[in-house]
């Protein structure tokens, strides 16, 4: 005799519950057991580095000290100084006329140079004029090509008398040089600007 489908699961139901009935207790299932603290490991150290190999020592050098120059010295002149005298007279020497300019200039004609002023005093002589000149030392070498003396020219003039120059005076270190001028007055009718009477002087023979 066939069963129902309800009769199967009541039957199914009921073999179900019979064996969960039979069937063992689950075991317990153990909890893991914590794991033994660990020591901290030491941390590794480093090797020790190697010494570094020894420098090699430098090699003697010889010190050579510089050569020496010697510089010869070559001594400088000492500066000169020369003297020139005006003295003033009235023609023919008759007596001193005071109160004439003097100028002392060197140089050329394109750029002259103004050395020295003066006036003849009531003597009619002007005091020692110091200009400078080369060395006297110069006149004792022979080889020596520059002069051993310096020119100048001396100019006079006063109002009344004409104007002259000694061009080219001779001026030694240590010496005076008197140079005496003769004044010539002017005549009355002259109409033309005076001329300058002029003396050139020689130069010495050394």
């Amino acid at each position: 005799m066939e069963k129902t489908p309800e009769e199967y699961q009541a039957e199914l139901l009921r073999l179900y519950h019979t064996a969960q009935a039979s069937a063992p207790a689950p075991a317990p299932v153990p909890e893991p057991e914590e794991a033994p603290p660990q020591e901290p490991q030491p941390e590794p150290t480093p090797p020790e580095p190697e010494p570094a190999p020894p420098m090699p020592e430098p090699l003697p050098t010889e010190t050579v000290p510089p050569p020496q120059l010697e510089v010869e010295k070559t001594p400088q002149e000492q500066p000169a100084i020369g003297w020139i005298q005006v003295i003033t007279r009235s023609a023919g020497n008759a007596r001193a006329l005071a109160g004439v300019s003097v100028l002392v200039t060197n140089g050329t004609e394109e750029q002259v140079h103004l050395k020295h002023t003066a006036v003849t005093n009531e003597s009619g002589e002007t005091g020692k004029i110091p200009l400078p000149v080369p060395a006297a030392s110069l006149s004792l070498n022979c080889d020596e090509t520059r002069k051993p003396y310096s020119t100048y020219d001396v100019s006079v003039y006063a109002d009344g008398f004409y104007r002259q120059v000694s061009e080219a005076v001779p001026v030694f270190a240590g010496t005076t040089s008197r140079q005496i001028f003769h004044m010539i007055p002017l005549p009355s009718y002259l109409q033309e600007p005076p001329k300058t009477i002029v003396y050139q002087n020689t130069e010495p023979n050394l």
